[in-house]
């Protein structure tokens, strides 16, 4: 199974996200990891990066995890991608995407949603 985590945070990036996301409260997400922690990308943490479960504990508006049901291949082969991308950076253009007609699905930066 593949649990993914969605979450809202107070404050103005957030608020421009749900602009840009036609309203959608989601403006992180993220993906559990099966040994503790969780693993994704932040632009306030440099990037791709796996932080302990509560890291953000208190501080968000609205979350919720999703479970996915997945063969335990699916499972590993998921999870091994995300941890080799672990120390890749932000991807700050993809940001821009929202606004423009750049292409996001670069493979050397990541954004959250890219990511997962």
């Amino acid at each position: 199974m593949i649990r993914l985590r969605f979450v809202s945070h107070p404050g103005i990036f957030n608020w421009a996200c749900r602009i840009a996301q036609y309203g959608f409260w989601a403006t992180h997400c993220e993906a559990l990891l099966p040994e503790g922690g969780r693993i994704g990308s932040w632009y306030t943490q440099g990037g791709v990066r796996i932080v302990p479960d509560n890291y953000d504990e208190g501080a968000f508006v609205k979350e919720t995890i999703i479970d996915l049901k997945t063969t335990p291949e699916q499972e590993e082969i998921f999870f091994a991608f995300l941890h080799t991308q672990v120390g890749k950076p932000y991807d700050v253009l993809a940001i821009v995407a929202f606004y423009s007609s750049r292409d996001w699905q670069e493979l050397d930066s990541w954004q959250c949603c890219e990511l997962i």
